[in-house]
Formats: structure tokens, sequence, C-alpha cells
């Protein structure tokens, strides 16, 4: 008998993993506390193993719920995905940006990939160059944002 994952839930479990507790996940999901750790609860429950371990101050992962995380956080991204293309409310484009050299390898990628997570419809176009060169793609318009 095929069974369907509460996408609310696996929301409140990435939500505790990611802010390391109870407490800052309800804020962000403006949820209380209670709602967030009855939908972990239940997705647990669902799974049928523990996710979290709630000994001490805050919560870790278990094994588990590092393998469920991994699951949750890819539905959760086709899923605000599938919606915002059905909305057609996400933005989509280009944005060509200039970084100077010395800052690509520290900043850039991570940078890159929290902005393809959430904007997944645009496209960044990297110009790396010295800062005078950079100023004046901008002031040409060849470049949009250094």
């Amino acid at each position: 008998m095929a069974r369907n994952l509460d996408l609310t839930a696996l929301r409140a479990f990435a939500t505790v993993a990611a802010t390391g507790g109870v407490t800052r996940a309800a804020a962000i999901l403006h949820l209380t506390q209670s709602a967030v750790s009855m939908q972990v609860k239940r997705l647990e429950e669902a799974l049928d193993a523990q996710l979290l371990d709630r000994t001490g101050r805050g919560v870790t992962l278990t094994p588990e719920g590092d393998k469920v995380l991994a699951y949750a956080r890819r539905m959760l991204v086709l899923n605000d995905e599938l919606l915002d293309r059905m909305r057609e409310t996400a933005p989509e484009g280009e944005i060509r940006l200039g970084v100077p050299h010395d800052i690509v390898p520290r900043c850039v990628p991570a940078i890159l990939r929290a902005f393809a997570a959430d904007y997944p419809r645009v496209t960044i176009t990297l110009i790396s160059s010295v800062t005078r060169k950079l100023k004046d793609k901008l002031a040409e318009g060849t470049c949009d944002v250094i």
C-alpha cells in the first residue's frame, strides 16, 4: 500500500535540523514550539525511526535523521520549485555579476549555490576581473552588479 509523507512535517524536520532547535525552527515557520515538535514526531512515526537526539540542550540528528534530511531537502526543493513554476512568480532571467579575482575562490561558490537553490530560474554570469575593470563594465552596462 502506497503511503505519502507529509511535506509540512518534512519542512519542520528540515528547519529543526538547520537551526539546531525546535524553538528557533518554530519562529522561522511561524508555528508554536509544540506544533513543530508534533510534526517531527508524526514524521518519526511515519518512518518508524528516531530522527533527532533530544538529550542535552538543543537537538542533533541521529544517523537515521541524517539520511532523512538529505531526502527531505530534495523533496522540499522540488515542491517549492513546482509551486513557483505553476504560479509563475519565481524570478527568472540573467544577472551579470562582477567579482574581483581575489574574492572568487573564498566566497563566491557558496553564494552561487545558495542563490541557485533559492532562484533556480535565474542564471548568473560571473565576470571576474580587477575592480577598476569591473567598474568600467558596470558603467558600460555589460555588468549588472559588482
